[in-house]
């Protein structure tokens, strides 16, 4: 398999993953791989083993884009410390990794998904961004969702999966205890 380029890269404290487009057989395609430690399934390679090189995610490899007639392709993905999300071409997001900090799964704090599972299937989303236990996500229509935890002042803040803002914003970043966003003015 040829690697021809890096179409993007997130890292977290222990681990790391890229969305790589390859050349097969004159065909694009754009896979998820994840490396690094692999506790709580967050590498999404059926398991907690870790993995010191790069790995496709090969459960995102067997999903399909009918009105396309081939294989789904990945355009983004973003890590919090437990939990890794990728974002699909048809608008879709795929979690995998501590089940606490996926919106939807979050009823068994301790469960984990080993390999990756599709989340809020009723949106369609064209950002995400996430860092410690912490993401964000941005709709076609410019809604701003956010959940997980950011802890202020030694205090846990947790959220549900929830509408943050009603303006229509277009870029979100995640930090460790906060989280910026621009909307459609740019401010």
């Amino acid at each position: 398999k040829k690697v021809t380029c890096s179409h993007y890269t997130a890292c977290a404290k222990s681990h790391s993953a890229c969305v790589i487009k390859n050349n097969q057989d004159l065909k694009d395609s754009y896979s998820v791989y994840t490396w690094g430690s692999g506790f709580n399934g967050k590498l999404g390679h059926n398991g907690s083993q870790d993995s010191y090189e790069p790995k496709v995610v090969e459960e995102l490899e067997m999903k399909f884009n009918e009105a396309q007639s081939r294989k789904l392709y990945f355009i983004k993905v973003a890590l919090g410390e437990e939990f890794s999300i990728a974002l699909d071409e048809c608008g879709k997001l795929w979690g995998w990794g501590k089940k606490k900090y996926l919106p939807g799964l979050g009823s068994d704090p301790e469960g984990k998904a080993e390999n990756p599972i599709p989340l809020l299937e009723k949106k369609t989303f064209k950002f995400i961004a996430a860092k410690g236990n912490y993401a964000s996500a941005i709709t076609i229509n410019g809604e701003m969702y956010s959940w997980g935890e950011i802890i202020v002042e030694d205090n846990i803040l947790k959220y549900d999966f929830n509408e943050v803002s009603n303006e229509k914003m277009v870029f979100v970043s995640v930090g460790f205890n906060h989280c910026g966003s621009i909307d459609l003015s740019y401010q």
